[in-house]
């Protein structure tokens, strides 16, 4: 009789280990389909690396153009442009209202896909979900953190790390200050104005 449960009981924790893999593979499709990098989805999944490659190249021959390549852009080099710094805070800001929510502060990879679709709503162009994971990241060690601009009243991240950071302006008041920019130009010699709109 014992016999008798033991493949019973193998065959539960067959389909168990196979629901789990199932559902690892599900989530990488799921992370892959909104351009996370091969490090984001390992992470995640914790899927070996030959399983990961044969998954982007499905992805691959369906689209070859949202195959993310290239080594992984350093969070200071993103967040460098004042649009895409405004695009990273629209992303922070949406994070930690989300985890405000929720009693659990750690990120699982569940909710990151949750914030960025939420984040994605909000900008029709916006940074990638592996930045945002490092965006996330870095949140939660404290190397980044959210501040209000003084003038404007908007949040915005800064570099937590170093005051001197291009991280630590404002950059919806560096946007305006390049508006106005472009406008004085335009102003000045109109013909090479319409070049910068």
């Amino acid at each position: 009789m014992a016999q008798r449960g033991t493949p019973a009981r193998r065959s539960k924790e067959d389909a168990a280990q196979y629901l789990q893999r199932l559902e690892r593979v599900h989530l990488a499709h799921e992370l892959i389909e909104r351009g996370a990098r091969q490090l984001l989805v390992y992470w995640a999944t914790q899927l070996p690396a030959d399983r990961l490659v044969g998954l982007y190249r499905l992805k691959m021959n369906s689209n070859a153009a949202l195959f993310p390549c290239g080594s992984i852009p350093r969070l200071q080099t993103v967040l460098r442009d004042p649009y895409r710094h405004a695009q990273a805070s629209v992303f922070a800001g949406v994070l930690l209202h989300e985890q405000g929510a929720m009693s659990d502060q750690s990120l699982s990879p569940q909710m990151l896909i949750r914030v960025f679709d939420l984040y994605r709503r909000l900008d029709p162009d916006p940074i990638g979900i592996t930045e945002c994971f490092f965006i996330a990241r870095d949140l939660r060690t404290g190397a980044l953190a959210m501040r209000w601009c003084e003038h404007c009243e908007v949040g915005y991240l800064v570099n937590a790390q170093s005051l001197r950071s291009a991280l630590n302006r404002c950059p919806v008041c560096a946007i305006a200050r390049l508006q106005v920019r472009v406008g004085e130009m335009s102003a000045r010699n109109p013909a090479r104005g319409n070049e910068w709109v």
